[in-house]
């Protein structure tokens, strides 16, 4: 009889550890489908996997080592600050030893040494279209000739003064992925700004025109992302999120600009899903331009020849915008805002970003 419950027990101690191990095989198999629908392939093959703890935060993965053990890169990019968001977007930076990053939310002041301190709130402001994310949530930002900051805000134009008084100055239904995500002043003190498939203008006084229509060129494209002039204000870049493609427009000397844009790259970085599309440009001292990439841990770099570059930051970071130091930074850096909105990154480059004419004595 002690035989027969002693078979009995085992019997059941049996089952339990088989049923155990199927359990842990199964969940081991979860673990592996979730960490390859994960996995993103970069231009060269690398593949990065986040692990099941890091739920899908790339911002704290490292890349895939080289051969020796060792990342391939030996500049990678740091954390210069904490900024606590949901989501990190615009950055600009004045000539009084300040940069301002936008946030969900906000928008903040951050000192040299890093010191982040709210600017202004965004929380009071109606709450506007939804995008991918909430409006209003500042992509980019540009000084008028008074020091206020004109910020592309998706669903609006804002309008903050120097002591951080906010106004909305446009509010209509710009289309495209983000809305307006883009804005530049030429020379004449003309702004433009990134509306679905055109480029709009407004003048000073803010009349409006269409100053690229996507739809007459060869080429349509539906969500232009950024648009900046080079130095000398002879070519618009744009960028377009939907086709991942980075476009010059060229400029004639009477201000007209053409219908069809040269195509710079398109789709730069392969395999690269639903991220991987070029979002805003920044030009250095030496004419080479840098663009960031939407989510991915890379700058290209394109060369005042033509010739692209990738340059990897050391550390899965999800790109959003790019930007040179300013005074009382480190003017040789990049500094990068990231999807996930926790850090504002730095990276060195070892050249300056590009000094711009101002604008034209007469619209002063």
């Amino acid at each position: 009889m002690i035989r027969k419950k002693h078979l009995i027990i085992l019997l059941c101690i049996f089952f339990v550890m088989l049923n155990g191990c199927s359990s842990k095989q199964e969940q081991k198999k979860e673990e592996v489908i979730t960490m390859q629908k994960q996995e993103v392939n970069n231009d060269e093959g690398v593949t990065i996997t986040p692990t099941p703890e890091q739920d899908n935060d790339l911002s704290t993965a490292t890349e895939a080592p080289s051969e020796n053990g060792e990342n391939k890169d030996e500049i990678k990019a740091e954390i210069f600050a904490d900024l606590n968001g949901k989501v990190g977007a615009g950055i600009i930076f004045d000539n009084d030893e300040n940069m301002f990053v936008a946030k969900d939310g906000e928008l903040v002041k951050v000192t040299p040494s890093g010191e982040v301190r709210t600017f202004c709130s965004l929380q009071e402001l109606p709450k506007g279209k939804d995008y991918y994310f909430n409006s209003p949530l500042i992509w980019d930002m540009t000084f008028d000739q008074q020091g206020n900051i004109l910020a592309a805000a998706q669903d609006r134009i804002l309008h903050i003064t120097p002591e951080g008084t906010v106004s909305t100055l446009i509010r209509e239904d710009f289309k495209g992925f983000l809305g307006a995500s883009g804005i530049e002043f030429d020379k004449q003190g003309n702004f433009y700004i990134t509306n679905g498939s055109t480029i709009d203008k407004y003048t000073p006084d803010l009349a409006k025109t269409t100053f690229i229509d996507s739809s007459k060129g060869e080429t349509s494209y539906s969500s232009f992302f950024s648009l900046e002039f080079d130095p000398d204000y002879n070519n618009l870049y744009v960028t377009d999120f939907n086709s991942k493609s980075l476009l010059k427009y060229s400029i004639d000397t009477e201000g007209n600009v053409q219908d069809n844009p040269e195509v710079i790259i398109k789709n730069p970085i392969k395999n690269s899903g639903v991220f991987g599309a070029p979002l805003n440009i920044t030009f250095s001292d030496k004419d080479h331009m840098y663009v960031s990439i939407d989510g991915m841990a890379q700058i290209m770099k394109i060369d005042n020849e033509g010739g692209i570059e990738f340059l990897k930051l050391g550390n899965i970071i999800s790109n959003h915008i790019i930007a040179f130091g300013g005074k009382g930074f480190d003017e040789e850096s990049i500094y990068i805002t990231t999807f996930n909105g926790k850090n504002i990154y730095r990276y060195k480059i070892g050249e300056r970003g590009a000094m711009k004419e101002s604008f034209d004595s007469d619209t002063e």
